[in-house]
């Protein structure tokens, strides 16, 4: 994501709607997936305030900044997201998805 802010908000437009959308289906599924479901609200939002704060505070080198913040999400992301899935494997849930993501 280390286009302009423009590109950055519609990313967050569109995250944000999607993780509430999926909070919603994920609470009626049952509470153990919450936490999975929160992980595009939570995206969207931090795309949200750190495209705020690169702005605001580094507004003359603000691609770069923006840069370094979508490269610390997308790591975030990349290391959470398979230590989430393999709890859920662990506990007998989603161990589909698990394998899924054990064969790429």
């Amino acid at each position: 994501m280390c286009f302009n802010a423009a590109a950055s908000f519609a990313a967050s437009a569109v995250l944000v709607p999607a993780g509430l959308h999926t909070l919603r289906i994920a609470r009626a599924a049952g509470p153990r997936w919450l936490p999975l479901a929160a992980f595009p609200l939570l995206f969207g939002l931090l795309i949200c305030v750190s495209v705020v704060v690169s702005a605001v505070a580094y507004g003359y080198a603000f691609v770069s900044v923006w840069c370094f913040f979508a490269a610390l999400l997308s790591a975030w992301l990349g290391v959470r997201l398979p230590e989430r899935l393999g709890e859920q494997a662990a506990a007998g849930e989603g161990a589909h998805a698990h394998h899924r993501l054990a064969q790429r």
